[in-house]
C-alpha cells in the first residue's frame, strides 16, 4: 500500500507550493508505514510519496531516471514487471534498481505512452519529463488505483485521495451539484466527476498529459476488444481457467499474504489453489451479529476443506461509531453499505498480515450478477408489467439527440430492466427527491446516458457483453475498486486482486456468452431459480476442487443488517442527521420526501434501507469533509 502526491506549476515552485505538498503528503500518511518523502526534478515539479516496501530495492522514492530525464511516484505495482524487465535487460540496458518506477521510466525513454498498453497490474503513477516538460497522470486498466488532480491556477496538482488534494490552499471545497445529482443513482459520484467542484478523477484504462501553459488533454490506452472470442470445447475453457487461477496464485500469493474467504465459490476454489502453493495460508471472514445467518459458519467450513488456517470475526452496529472516520477517508459519498464491512474485514487483516487476497471482480467479469440475467428474461415482446413499465419511464428520459448521436434504440427492454437493478434513485422518484436548485446545477440525463454511450461502443455485441462492458467502468472501477482502496489504505494494508490480472479479464473477455451465463437443460431451475447458471464456467473449475454444494450453494442476501438498524438503534441518528433544522442537505433534497421516506421506513410499511443510508451517508460526508 502506498500513496502519491504532487505539484507542477507553469512558473517555479516556491515555498508556499512546498508547504502545500508537505501538507498533503501527511495526510496521505495512513497509506504507508515509512516516512513520507518529497522529491523534485528541474523548477517545476515537486511530488511526494509514502510507502510500506522494505528498503532493499536499491532505489529512492520519488524515482529519478538514471538519465535524469524523468521524475516518478508510483502507487501499485507492475504483475508483469519481471517479464518486461527481463525484455530490456536482453536489449543492453543495465538496471541500478529493482524497482517498477525505473522499468516505467525506460519504457517511456523508448516508446513513450505507446508503452502503457504493455502494462499489466494495478497502479497509479505521476512521470515529469524534464526535457520535453510534459506531465503524465496514467490508472490501471480496471482502476485498481485512485487518482485525482486539479488545477492549482498556476499549474495541476494530484492525489491518491481527494482530502489530500484539498490541502492545497488553492482549492475551495464547494460541491459539485452535478456528481451529487448522479450519486444518488450510481452510490457514488462516477468519474470523471466528483463530489467537489474543480477536482476531477482520472478515469481507468486512461493518461492525462499536461504541459505549462498549455490545457491538459486525455487519451485512452486500452479498450474492451469485443471481437476476440474463445474458440475451443467447453473442456477446453475450464481447462484453461484451471491453469490461468493457478498461475494467479503463483503470481499473487506469497508466504505471509492471508485473504478474504467468504466460504462462496470464488474465495473458496482460490483459496485452495493459494493454500496449496504457500503451504500455509490464513484466511479472514467477518460476520454480522444480527443477521438472519451467517458467513463465518460456511467460510470455516470451506478453510477446513481448504487447508487455510482461518480467524473469523463480527460486525455489529458499534461500527457505526466510526462513520465519521469512514467518510473523511473516503471522501466522497459512498452509498454501498458493505463499505462498513470492508471497514472492519481490512482492520482485522491488518492485525494478522501485511497483505490479503480478494477475489473481487470475479463476478464482473464472468458473469456471476443475478442481473445479468436481464438479457435473457426480457428480451421479449411479452414483458412483466413491472419491467414495460420501467422501460416506459426511462425511455421518456432519453433524448433523441446526445452528443451528435441518437441513443434511443439503445434503450431496450432489457436495457431498462438493468438499469432499474443497478439505479438507485431514477425517472420519477428522483424528481420527486431532489430540490429545483440541484437538478438545475446538473445533467439530469447523464447517468442514463453513460449506459447507453457505453452500449453503443459495442453495437454489434451482446446485451451480456455491453451489460458487463459498462460495468467495468462504471460499477467496478466506480463502487467496487475504490471501497477495497480506501480501507485497505485506512489500515495500512495491501490488497491484491488476482482475479482483475490483465491475463484473466482478457481471457474472460473472449468467452461465449453461453460459458458465462448458461440456459439449463430440461428447465431444470439452476441456482438462480430462473432456468439460468451464473457464472457458468467458474462453477465447472469449482467442480473439480471443492464439493458440489458448495459449488452450486444458492446466494444469500449476506448485507450488512441496516433494515434493523435503522428502526433501532441508528433511529436517533437518522433523525438528527435528516430531519432536523441543521440538516446540510436540506437545501438540496426535498424535505417533504426525506420526511416520507423515514415515516414509511420506521413504520414498517416500506423497506427504505438503501434509500435512508445513500442520504444519511451525503449528509454525513457535507458535515465531515465539505466543512473544513
Amino acid at each position: 500500500m502506498s500513496g502519491i502526491c504532487g505539484v507542477l506549476t507553469s512558473e517555479v515552485v516556491r515555498d508556499e507550493e512546498r508547504a502545500a505538498l508537505a501538507a498533503m503528503l501527511d495526510a496521505l500518511s495512513h497509506r504507508g508505514k515509512n516516512p513520507p518523502r518529497q522529491g523534485h526534478l528541474g523548477d517545476k515539479a515537486i511530488m511526494g510519496y509514502c510507502g510500506s516496501e522494505a528498503e532493499d530495492d536499491g532505489g529512492k522514492r520519488p524515482f529519478v531516471s538514471p538519465c535524469g530525464r524523468y521524475l516518478v511516484v508510483l502507487d501499485g505495482r507492475l504483475y508483469n514487471g519481471p517479464q518486461l524487465r527481463e525484455e530490456i535487460e536482453k536489449s543492453g540496458h543495465v538496471f541500478r534498481s529493482k524497482q517498477d518506477e525505473e522499468i516505467l521510466s525506460y519504457l517511456f525513454l523508448s516508446q513513450g505512452p505507446q508503452c502503457l498498453p504493455r502494462l499489466n497490474g494495478m497502479f497509479a503513477f505521476a512521470m515529469w519529463d524534464l526535457r520535453d516538460q510534459k506531465l503524465y497522470l496514467v490508472r490501471d486498466r480496471f482502476g485498481q488505483k485512485p487518482l485525482y488532480y486539479a488545477s492549482s491556477g498556476k499549474g495541476i496538482l494530484f492525489s491518491s485521495e481527494v482530502m489530500s488534494l484539498l490541502k492545497h490552499p488553492a482549492l475551495e471545497r464547494r460541491p459539485n451539484y452535478n456528481a451529487l445529482f448522479h450519486y444518488l443513482t450510481f452510490m457514488m459520484p462516477p468519474a470523471p466527476l466528483t463530489a467537489f467542484e474543480g477536482i476531477h478523477k482520472l478515469e481507468p484504462a486512461s493518461w492525462l498529459e499536461w504541459q505549462p501553459g498549455r490545457a491538459a488533454f486525455f487519451l485512452r490506452y486500452w479498450n474492451v476488444d469485443g471481437s476476440r472470442k474463445f474458440e475451443g470445447s467447453d473442456e477446453d475453457a475450464i481447462d484453461e481457467l484451471d491453469a490461468l487461477m493457478d498461475r494467479m496464485a503463483r503470481r499473487h500469493v506469497t508466504p505471509g499474504t492471508g485473504l478474504f474467504l467468504s466460504g462462496g465459490l470464488d474465495s473458496s476454489l482460490f483459496a485452495g489453489k493459494a493454500a496449496r502453493q504457500t503451504g500455509d495460508m490464513l484466511s479472514l471472514s467477518l460476520d454480522y451479529v444480527d443477521a438472519d445467518h451467517g458467513v463465518n459458519s460456511q467460510a470455516a467450513q470451506a478453510a477446513e476443506i481448504c487447508g487455510t488456517r482461518h480467524v473469523s470475526g463480527e460486525l455489529d452496529v458499534s461500527v457505526t461509531e466510526e462513520l465519521p472516520d469512514i467518510v473523511a477517508h473516503m471522501g466522497e459519498p459512498f452509498a454501498d453499505p458493505t463499505l462498513l464491512t470492508s471497514w472492519r474485514l481490512a482492520r482485522m487483516a491488518s492485525q494478522h498480515v501485511g497483505a490479503a487476497v480478494t477475489t473481487s471482480g470475479t463476478d464482473n467479469i464472468f458473469g456471476g450478477y443475478a442481473r445479468y440475467l436481464a438479457p435473457f428474461l426480457y428480451d421479449t415482446p411479452d414483458l412483466p408489467p413491472e419491467v414495460r413499465k420501467v422501460h416506459t419511464e426511462l425511455t421518456k428520459t432519453v433524448p433523441h439527440a446526445y452528443g451528435g448521436k441518437s441513443l434511443l434504440g439503445e434503450m431496450d427492454p432489457c436495457a431498462s430492466y438493468y438499469y432499474s437493478q443497478f439505479a438507485l434513485f431514477f425517472g420519477n422518484r428522483k424528481e420527486s427527491l431532489c430540490c429545483m436548485d440541484l437538478r438545475g446545477a446538473a445533467d439530469p440525463q447523464l447517468t442514463i446516458m453513460l449506459m447507453l454511450r457505453a452500449f453503443a461502443r459495442c453495437p454489434r455485441a451482446t446485451w451480456l457483453d455491453k451489460i458487463q462492458f459498462f460495468e467495468l467502468d462504471h460499477f467496478l472501477a466506480g463502487r467496487l475498486l475504490p471501497r477495497i482502496d480506501m480501507v485497505a489504505g485506512a489500515h495500512t494494508l495491501d490488497v491484491r486482486m488476482p482475479m482483475l490480472d490483465n491475463e484473466v479479464v482478457d481471457f474472460a473477455l473472449t468467452l461465449p456468452v453461453g460459458m458465462r451465463v448458461r440456459r439449463m437443460p430440461d428447465r431444470r431451475p439452476g441456482s438462480t431459480g430462473k432456468g439460468y447458471e451464473t457464472k457458468w464456467l467458474v462453477k465447472m473449475v469449482g467442480l473439480r476442487h471443492l464439493p458440489h454444494d458448495l459449488v452450486f450453494r444458492r446466494r444469500h442476501n449476506n448485507t450488512v443488517p441496516l433494515e434493523s438498524w435503522l428502526r433501532g438503534p441508528l433511529r436517533t441518528l437518522v433523525l438528527d442527521a435528516l430531519m432536523s433544522t441543521q440538516c446540510t442537505i436540506r437545501d438540496w433534497v426535498n424535505q417533504s420526501e426525506i420526511r416520507r421516506l423515514v415515516a414509511q421506513h420506521m413504520d414498517g410499511t416500506a423497506n427504505n434501507t438503501i434509500e435512508l443510508w445513500a442520504l444519511l451517508m451525503l449528509e454525513l460526508w457535507a458535515r465531515h469533509c465539505l466543512r473544513r
